[in-house]
């Protein structure tokens, strides 16, 4: 959040705010699989820096192996204010579903929810 709080909580609604603030995010990440997500309050993939052929798709209906809603959960949780929610998730360095703490937090004036985790296998 303080990455894009210049942008955000300038009151900031148009496109190109929006659009830098997506660029920002896709720039920052820590490690090979660490990095920064977003998506719109219906599930709508608008960044995402390891996966982008998930931007543009709804994924509000997806569920893992486990047949657990992911994005859902994960809207539900940022629209209860945000915080952890664990879920499985493709891990980018080994193109296979692992069990992922993600952090997500609501950005309501843009309709986003701006998350990130880390991968479970590697702590």
């Amino acid at each position: 959040m303080h990455s894009v709080a210049h942008l955000y909580e300038a009151g900031r609604d148009d496109e190109a705010a929006r659009s830098e603030a997506k660029r920002i995010l896709s720039s920052l990440s820590y490690g090979d699989d660490g990095y920064f997500f977003v998506y719109d309050m219906q599930g709508n993939s608008l960044m995402h820096p390891r996966q982008p052929e998930l931007v543009g798709r709804n994924l509000y209906d997806l569920r893992d192996q486990q047949g657990q809603p992911t994005i859902q959960k994960l809207l539900q949780r940022a629209r209860a204010g945000g915080g952890l929610e664990r879920y499985m998730w493709i891990k980018p360095s080994t193109h296979k579903p692992v069990a992922k703490l993600g952090y997500v937090v609501p950005m309501p004036r843009w309709g986003w929810m701006l998350g990130t985790g880390i991968y479970l296998d590697d702590v």
